[in-house]
C-alpha cells in the first residue's frame, strides 16, 4: 500500500492542506479504495466510489490538496526547496512529509548516463554516491 497515498488522504480528510509531489501516472489520493483486482471486489468498488468522491470533491472545494508532477530527483528537490522557503513563514504550523520513492541513492548529475540503461558497453554496473 502507497504510504502517501494513505497519509495524504488521512491529513486532507483532518483538515489539512497538502501539497502532493507525485509522478506521472503514480496513484492519487483516496483512490485506494477504488482499486479492484477481482469482480466481487469490483461490486465493492461500486459502493465505495460514491463516498470517495465526495470525500475527494470536499477536499478540492476547500483547496486543500495540490498536486504537482515531477520526473526527475533535481526536479523533486528544486521544488521541495520552492516549497520549504514559500512556507518558511508560518514556522512551526507547516509539516513535510517525504515519502516520494525519487531514488535510493544518488549520482551526480555530471556521471547521469543519457539514457537510463546503458547496454552497449556489457553488463549493467549501478554505484552510488554520497551527495
Amino acid at each position: 500500500m502507497p504510504m502517501n497515498i494513505l497519509v495524504t488522504t488521512n491529513v486532507n480528510q483532518s483538515g489539512y492542506a497538502v501539497i502532493f509531489r507525485h509522478r506521472h501516472r503514480s496513484l492519487y489520493p483516496f483512490t485506494l479504495g477504488l482499486i479492484c483486482w477481482t469482480i466481487e471486489e469490483c461490486e465493492e468498488c461500486v459502493c465505495v466510489g460514491m463516498s470517495v468522491l465526495m470525500r475527494y470533491q470536499a477536499v478540492n472545494e476547500a483547496r486543500l490538496l495540490l498536486p504537482v508532477e515531477f520526473s526527475t530527483l533535481s526536479e523533486y528537490l528544486h521544488h521541495l526547496k520552492a516549497a520549504a522557503q514559500a512556507l518558511r513563514p508560518i514556522g512551526s504550523k507547516a509539516m513535510f512529509y517525504l515519502a516520494a520513492a525519487v531514488s535510493d541513492f544518488y549520482i551526480p548529475t555530471s556521471k547521469m548516463p543519457e539514457h537510463k540503461i546503458q547496454s552497449s558497453n556489457g553488463p549493467l554496473q549501478v554505484r552510488n554516491s554520497l551527495p
